[in-house]
């Protein structure tokens, strides 16, 4: 299976992938993305942390090319009329 990195993006900086995993295509690696947003931001909510919409998931392939990047603020939907 082909090997993906799924780098973290800030405005100020990149928090670099150095394991990556394993997926078995381009589109499953992005769904992964998706899903680790989701996760991240859960987690934050759940342990009372700052939740930061402001950074997003870039993946790429083991060669470098961009697959997909996936902002955290598209991975949720917010009711802000509630």
């Amino acid at each position: 299976m082909p090997l993906y990195f799924i780098h973290t993006v800030y405005p100020d900086k990149i928090e670099k992938d150095l394991m990556g995993i394993d997926c078995e295509n381009d589109e499953a690696a992005c769904r992964e993305a998706q899903l680790g947003a989701r996760d991240v931001i859960a987690d934050e909510v759940r342990t009372g942390k700052e939740v930061r919409l402001k950074r997003s998931f870039r993946v790429e392939r083991d060669d470098g090319t961009l697959v997909c990047e996936i902002p955290f603020n598209h991975s949720i939907v917010l009711d802000d009329e509630a």
